[in-house]
């Protein structure tokens, strides 16, 4: 008896063990853990998509994961076009639940004057292209045969983004398309880069009222941006592999930018992750993209809204309760500060 519940029991955990969902994101990706310096851009190549097989591409370079930029005239580092973009991607503090992200800061953006920082910012004007994460070639879930359903995608895509804009608007995209290739270049699954709300608009990181969900405006009836408004965006996939050719691994997160668009932005990217599903997990229904929302305060944007808001006109000076006077540009912590601009003194609470 005691011989059989034994059993029973080392079934029931390892078929719990099985069912168990499990991260497979190389850590080159897992910005919260890096260090605040600009972010290498690991290669350029030229045109909308990486020549097949893409592997070849990453054999040499790749160490736990590769970020890869394609597009117009982006043909390698010494490109005008590869400096202006390199010149504004980078990992920054935002602070507070925020903490590190990857940046991609337009060249006109208005980010680090409204805030008051000095994030690194993308130079000149850009030309398309769009962004590739790779999964890690020896460590990509695969499934194998010719049918697929939604039960067997095994791969979970997730980007924790928020989008600060000039000006923003609904019907302005920021990102196009994000969607994920095969080693050949085949959107995987097929025709989910053009999925319903596959597209990433300018105008999903406003403030909205709690009551109906329709935006506030400001006295000239603009939208009004939310820093504190974390998409999560996410979908499923699948890496198919035929016994007699491995034509699927890698996969790579490929994100089409609009740079029209970007010039006048600022992306903070929190998370890109890939998660190998368990038997039991729930899919998103095919092509779908799942989006929904955190709040989450960033010190950065947080504490400079606040001087905005109670200071008036003159120059701002920021102070701790012991007397301190903080630097220009520093990620403030949470506590009570005194701020003096224009002759007038407020206190300014960072939770």
């Amino acid at each position: 008896m005691k011989q059989i519940l034994l059993s029973l029991a080392m079934i029931m955990t390892a078929g719990g063990a099985f069912a168990q969902d499990v991260d497979v994101t190389p850590s080159k990706y897992k910005y919260a853990d890096k260090e605040v310096c600009q972010e290498a851009i690991d290669g350029f190549v030229t045109g909308s998509n990486i020549a097949a097989p893409c592997d070849e591409l990453i054999k040499e370079k790749y160490n736990n994961g590769m970020f890869i930029v394609a597009g117009g005239q982006f043909g390698n580092t010494a490109q005008p076009y590869a400096k202006d973009l390199q010149a504004g991607t980078s990992i920054v503090d935002l602070g507070g639940e925020v903490g590190k992200v990857l940046c991609i800061n337009g060249a006109n953006s208005k980010f680090n004057e409204k805030y008051n920082v000095k994030f690194p910012q993308c130079t000149g004007t850009l030309n398309w292209f769009n962004f590739n994460w790779f999964m890690d070639p020896k460590n990509t879930p695969t499934i194998s045969g010719k049918e697929v359903s939604d039960a067997t995608r095994n791969i979970r895509v997730r980007v924790v983004l928020n989008v600060y804009s000039n000006k923003p608007d609904e019907a302005a995209n920021i990102i196009n398309a994000a969607y994920m290739v095969s080693n050949q270049g085949n959107v995987m699954p097929a025709e989910s880069n053009k999925a319903t709300a596959v597209a990433i608009t300018t105008g999903e990181f406003i403030e909205r009222y709690a009551d109906d969900d329709s935006p506030v405006l400001d006295d000239n009836e603009n939208y009004i941006y939310d820093p504190t408004k974390w998409m999560v965006y996410e979908w499923d996939t699948y890496c198919q592999t035929p016994v007699d050719e491995q034509t699927g691994v890698p996969l790579r997160l490929k994100m089409e930018m609009n740079q029209g668009n970007l010039a006048g932005c600022t992306v903070f990217i929190k998370e890109v992750s890939f998660t190998k599903l368990g038997s039991d997990a729930k899919r998103i229904e095919g092509n779908k993209r799942s989006k929904t929302f955190q709040t989450l305060k960033q010190a950065v944007a947080t504490g400079i809204n606040s001087i905005n808001a109670s200071a008036s006109n003159g120059v701002k000076e920021i102070y701790t309760l012991n007397g301190t006077r903080v630097n220009t540009g520093t990620q403030l912590s949470q506590g009570l500060y005194i701020v003096k601009e224009g002759g007038k003194t407020t206190k300014m609470v960072i939770k």
